[in-house]
């Protein structure tokens, strides 16, 4: 993996609608360096290549799903952060997600609030400790997984 350039945290979405991209880009961009990735190939690149500080992915995409991805992004880097973005609230995924990895979800369509305290909330503490032992977040009224 290629350290980053920035001192701004960097974010990858990956979601295969243009459209939440497109919102999540605007909701984080001011605070953080916001990559988008449309699929999995894309994301993956990016992944090895620029090592986000977080991943921000969709559940249920074409080709490779997010679950597939969230394991190819383990595997790179077992201390990478994940937030699971997910249209339904399907606790079997939700749990699946969490045993794999991933540190929190967002079920959509979500408020820049919700999204924006997750993010937060994974990278803020990041000046102070390293990459792993973050707890399971999620957004607020999300449900418990």
């Amino acid at each position: 993996m290629t350290p980053r350039a920035s001192s701004r945290k960097s974010i990858l979405a990956v979601d295969d609608d243009p459209s939440v991209l497109r919102v999540v880009s605007g909701l984080l961009g001011g605070d953080y360096e916001v990559r988008l990735a449309e699929g999995a190939p894309e994301a993956l690149k990016d992944i090895k290549e620029k090592a986000p500080d977080l991943i921000l992915l969709d559940v249920r995409m074409p080709g490779m799903d997010g679950l597939e991805l969230l394991q190819a992004a383990m595997r790179s880097d077992s201390s990478q952060r994940v937030v699971m973005l997910t249209g339904d609230s399907d606790l079997d995924v939700v749990l699946r997600a969490m045993a794999l990895g991933a540190q929190g979800y967002v079920t959509k369509p979500f408020s820049g609030e919700d999204l924006k305290n997750v993010v937060d909330h994974l990278l803020q503490p990041y000046e102070e400790s390293s990459r792993g032992g973050c707890p399971w977040h999620m957004a607020p009224g999300a449900g418990t997984p």
